[in-house]
């Protein structure tokens, strides 16, 4: 922020004092205002350039950008409501939502962090330090559950959204928690193993276990092991490609299993520690071809999410190139979200790149226009991850809402006035967020 003692005014005020006593020649003027904006140039490039210029401190905040607009993703694909934003969230930009980027950016943030304490504490120190957030995450996660179940047991509130999933094509119903039947110490170890979640959290269980992994990653790129790590990571994921499973049995593998899911997280971490090498590549030629490339694979995959078949997507918001049986078929063997098949790595990974390029060259232009809005978010990600599931549940026992086929209906679920719902949501988000409300009771 600028002061009044601040340079650039000293130098304005300079050229006030100058002509206080000439003939206020126009041209006398110009020629010195000439030379500040000169000076204000040179000495403060960030004046005049849209680029990002990195800050003082510790955020990079087109990181923080970007999980903000994860956040936002997930706000409005939580809030069931079809409105006009989710034909932008809809797997619009490409084959991805709101997830797989939030958990690359984690891993990416972890390993910026972790590298810089690194500079100054042992290895023994970071790693405790990296194992306590897994654990405040665990802690988190038992909350979350204990304090659902607990609800789901006072008759005047219905929980059915937090507690059961429903298959939007076949509707068959899934018991997320445990019954009333269930014996009492069972119903404690089904929670002690994160063997019950609400949907909209589950991601938060991945999140656990991959930061208590995170301390064998950071190992690896610490001895300059960057390719091992990378090396098993995608070993992993492709055995459990050709042969699923579940190692951890916890409820969020159904949707997040975690050696698929793992590869994404680690990509992320890699990256974040080396992002000064991958800086200096991208400004090679060969890193200016792989850009190239990765543009235009971010540019294929934008024109092929606009063929989706979804019926829940009008006609005249999308294009009808590509039939809808072999979209699904192409879906289904490459993108497919649950089991996270190749294809929507590469998108996911290519996506980042191209925003973090985009927001690099057009940061003033960009922030001007959304930062104060996604920048708090993404800085606050784990408290809106928190709150956005009771104000869920506090919203759904409205009376309000009803249960469509697929998603939610307020009234008639007219698109309009779902809009302004998710409007109203973003902000009360947003406006918590801004206010600090309870920020020394709920982790960030």
């Amino acid at each position: 922020m600028l002061t009044i003692a601040h340079p650039c005014y000293a130098s304005f005020l300079k050229i006030i004092v100058n002509n206080m006593d000439s003939q206020l020649k126009p041209e006398k003027w110009k020629l010195q205002w000439d030379f500040f904006k000169a000076s204000i140039s040179n000495k403060f490039p960030q004046m005049n350039s849209p680029r990002y210029v990195p800050e003082t401190g510790d955020r990079d905040l087109r990181i923080d950008f970007m999980r903000g607009v994860a956040m936002t993703i997930l706000l409005i694909v939580h809030f069931e409501f079809y409105s006009w934003y989710n034909l932008l969230v809809w797997e619009r930009v490409g084959i991805l939502t709101g997830a797989g980027p939030f958990v690359s950016l984690s891993g990416i943030v972890l390993g910026m962090i972790y590298k810089r304490k690194l500079a100054t504490e042992d290895f023994k120190s970071v790693a405790f330090k990296m194992i306590g957030r897994g654990l405040q995450l665990y802690r988190v996660n038992l909350f979350i559950a204990f304090s659902v179940y607990l609800l789901s047991l006072i008759p005047i509130i219905d929980t059915k959204l937090l507690t059961v999933y429903i298959n939007e094509y076949t509707h068959e119903v899934f018991p997320l928690f445990p019954t009333a039947e269930m014996p009492f110490m069972q119903v404690i170890g089904h929670l002690l193993l994160l063997k019950s979640n609400p949907p909209y959290t589950q991601i938060l269980g991945l999140y656990t276990i991959l930061l208590l992994l995170a301390p064998v990653a950071l190992w690896l790129l610490k001895n300059n092991k960057t390719g091992i790590l990378l090396g098993l990571s995608f070993f992993t994921y492709f055995v459990n490609q050709a042969y699923p499973s579940m190692p951890t049995g916890s409820q969020f593998e159904y949707a997040f299993p975690l050696l698929s899911w793992q590869v994404l997280f680690f990509i992320g971490m890699a990256v974040g520690y080396n992002r000064d090498k991958l800086e200096e590549f991208w400004a090679i030629p060969l890193g200016k071809i792989a850009f190239g490339i990765t543009f235009l694979i971010c540019l294929g995959l934008f024109f092929f999410a606009q063929n989706t078949p979804n019926p829940n997507v009008p006609d005249w918001s999308k294009l009808h190139m590509i039939s809808a049986e072999t979209y699904r078929d192409i879906y289904e063997k490459y993108f497919a979200k649950d089991i996270l098949r190749i294809g929507r790595v590469i998108n996911v990974v290519a996506f980042l790149v191209v925003a973090y390029w985009a927001l690099t060259k057009y940061w003033r232009i960009i922030t001007d226009m959304f930062g104060r809005f996604f920048i708090p978010l993404g800085q606050a990600s784990l408290y809106v991850f928190i709150v956005h599931l009771y104000l869920i549940l506090a919203l759904y026992n409205t009376g309000l809402i009803n249960m469509g086929n697929n998603f939610l209906t307020i009234g008639s679920g007219n698109p309009w006035i779902n809009t302004l719902v998710h409007t109203a949501v973003l902000f009360v988000v947003w406006y918590m967020v801004k206010k600090k409300f309870l920020f020394k009771i709920i982790p960030r």
